[in-house]
């Protein structure tokens, strides 16, 4: 609901997800909605690792 919330009322080019690499449920979720890892950076303060998840807005429509 909330992707097509962003996509359809927001008009959002794309949905950008963050979690961190040990919360594996997060990124099943993340993945079951079509979400893919961009990168893998550190957070600027806290110093822990996080993984940058994307879709765009044509990935969601041809997933509808």
């Amino acid at each position: 609901a909330w992707l097509r919330y962003g996509f359809e009322v927001l008009d959002l080019g794309e949905v950008v997800s963050i979690h961190e690499p040990d919360n594996t449920a997060s990124g099943a979720v993340m993945g079951r909605l079509g979400l893919t890892e961009r990168l893998r950076t550190t957070h600027p303060t806290l110093g822990v690792e996080l993984i940058v998840s994307v879709i765009d807005r044509t990935t969601w429509n041809e997933r509808q």
